[in-house]
């Protein structure tokens, strides 16, 4: 993988930690043994998936996407998870 490649991963992360105030995040990498990606783990409000949605029309690296609802019986908090390649 290359330092452009790097870059873009960590400024999408960084976008999504950032804007959708991401709590409880977990980053990680993905491929072994030449790591091609990362994932992401964390929650987010319920009142960020506009942001969520903005960003992943956006950047195009993202794939692998879940969200999942947490609370009931009225969904306070997302767990999102997500891959960046």
């Amino acid at each position: 993988m290359g330092n452009e490649a790097i870059r873009e991963l960590a400024d999408v992360a960084a976008e999504v930690h950032g804007r959708a105030a991401l709590r409880d995040a977990r980053i990680f990498p993905i491929g072994i043994p030449a790591p091609d990606g990362v994932g992401i783990k964390g929650n987010i409000g319920v009142d960020k998936i506009d942001i969520i949605k903005e960003i992943l029309r956006n950047s195009p690296r993202i794939g692998g996407v879940h969200i999942f609802p947490i609370g009931i019986p009225a969904p306070d908090v997302l767990r999102v998870t997500f891959d960046i390649r």
